[in-house]
């Protein structure tokens, strides 16, 4: 059983995949590309001023991503900078707590695209 917290989150834009970590062998370490720290930094501004912190509840996630070409990113790597926006928002304490996903992508005009998010409560 769920309940749904708030309302939904839409923001509006292209979903961003989050890139793959990267190797820079000069200095030996591994890093996220800046333009996905930055896509991740503006989703969870968004989410943190419009979606209040669970504390450790498990959630059910539900995201729709519209895509303007579908020479988009990854699913997957779009709905982990989606998880990833969540947990630095601090909606929640951790990724691990999103026991369950759902996912809908669609097709949409140019300049139509956006991500909606909406975090269910999963009650025992």
């Amino acid at each position: 059983m769920t309940q749904t917290l708030g309302n939904t989150l839409t923001v509006p834009g292209q979903p961003f995949p989050k890139a793959r970590p990267r190797f820079n062998r000069k200095q030996g370490r591994v890093y996220t590309p800046a333009d996905s720290l930055l896509a991740e930094d503006l989703m969870a501004s968004v989410m943190n001023l419009s979606l209040a912190p669970l504390g450790g509840e498990d959630v059910l996630l539900d995201v729709h991503f519209a895509f303007e070409t579908r020479k988009s990113g990854d699913l997957d790597n779009c709905l982990k900078l989606v998880m990833d926006a969540l947990q630095k928002a601090r909606v929640i304490d951790n990724d691990r707590q999103v026991r369950q996903v759902r996912v809908a992508c669609s097709d949409v005009a140019k300049g139509d695209a956006f991500t909606r998010v909406t975090l269910h409560v999963l009650i025992a």
